[in-house]
């Protein structure tokens, strides 16, 4: 039987302290989506890819520049555990739990509390898809079949909507 799973839109992200142990590739695409909504995510490590270092410079991002350390998940709500090392990440995710914070585990997606899913936005007109980790590569075929649907119209045609619902709500 699969996996249950509950669909969550998180809004004012800038508020959430989210934090990603990593500094690679991996790390990077976990951080763009929380730039993408609107959060400031902390990043530990050593050291960081070119583009974490350029979000760094723009206040985008806080780098804190060393190895995870047990105690790093304090305040948090959602942690990235993006390392190279499985036995950090199972680290990471082992603190996450103890503190009930929902957390992302890259190499091992079944041993996290959440998985990320494929995006396509359109203003505020937001679609995901899920394969529940099983295909990343499935997800991202389906949001770009998706993307050729959904054109950057709705970006205008959501705009629209809501203020005809603002228009609709007032006496």
């Amino acid at each position: 039987m699969p996996t249950r799973t509950y669909p969550l839109v998180l809004t004012d992200m800038f508020t959430v302290r989210c934090v990603v142990v990593g500094g690679g590739a991996v790390a990077e695409r976990k951080v763009r989506q929380l730039l993408d909504a609107d959060a400031c995510p902390t990043v530990i490590s050593p050291m960081i890819s070119a583009a974490l270092a350029v979000w760094q410079r723009e206040g985008r991002i806080v780098h804190i520049p060393r190895l995870y350390c047990d105690g790093d998940l304090e305040g948090a709500i959602l942690a990235f555990a993006a390392t190279n090392d499985a036995e950090v990440n199972q680290q990471v995710a082992a603190e996450a739990r103890r503190r009930g914070i929902l957390v992302n585990v890259a190499d091992a997606p079944t041993t996290g509390s959440f998985h990320t899913v494929a995006t396509l936005r359109r203003g505020d007109l937001l679609l995901t898809v899920s394969t529940g980790g099983a295909s990343p590569t499935l997800a991202a075929q389906i949001r770009h079949e998706l993307a050729e649907r959904y054109g950057p119209e709705y970006a205008e045609h959501t705009q629209i909507a809501a203020a005809e619902r603002i228009k609709g709500d007032r006496p």
